[in-house]
């Protein structure tokens, strides 16, 4: 029996040994080593947290100046083509007539107006406006070389050539602004943007 109680005892040492072991490295884990871990994974999630905040910031912004861009797009758009309401609205030869000493400054606009939002607007939309820049500019010329023979007096009637141009110009004007709503409306552009900076 008391072999047994010797062994029981030694049992007992080890079982107490291993439970003392045990404890002191699970004091040690949960004093020094289960802190430092919780705070590594408060910072790495505070950092994300900051990234994420940034972004949404970014990309708040970058909305504020599409919309910018695509309200005077619609502006313009409306002061371009739009202003013509009257009777003659059947006849483009009157509109023409309306639009085309306009020309110059129009391309002008649009110059001024690529400069300031091009930055913002999808490469589609962009690509109209800078087509209708072009059919502007060759409209306007057609234009002055219509009116250079009789000077532009009350009789002018717009060229065939003119009123192609004119006719480019209002379509390719009319499609950068629907462009530019889808974009808008579908968040192309942000998208466009994100996947540039995530590559």
């Amino acid at each position: 029996m008391a072999s047994w109680f010797a062994l029981g005892f030694a049992d007992f040492t080890v079982v107490g040994l291993i439970g003392l072991i045990t404890g002191a490295v699970g004091g040690w884990f949960s004093k020094y080593l289960f802190p430092k871990l919780l705070q590594e994974r408060k910072h790495e999630l505070e950092d994300r947290s900051e990234t994420h905040r940034f972004r949404l910031k970014r990309h708040d912004l970058l909305f504020e100046r599409e919309f910018s861009a695509v309200e005077t797009l619609f502006i313009l758009y409306e002061t371009t083509l739009s202003f013509q309401a009257g009777p003659y609205d059947d006849d483009p030869e009157h509109l023409g007539s309306i639009i085309a000493p306009s020309l110059g400054a129009i391309d002008e606009q649009l110059t001024k107006f690529i400069k300031n939002h091009g930055t913002v607007l999808s490469d589609k939309t962009l690509e109209h406006l800078r087509s209708a820049r072009s059919e502007a500019r060759l409209g306007f010329t057609s234009y002055c070389e219509d009116i250079a023979p009789n000077d532009g007096g009350p009789d002018y009637s717009p060229s065939e050539t003119t009123m192609n141009h004119l006719v480019k110009f209002a379509t390719r004007l009319g499609d950068a602004r629907e462009h530019a709503r889808a974009d808008l409306a579908e968040g192309a552009l942000a998208r466009k943007r994100e996947q540039s900076t995530e590559a």
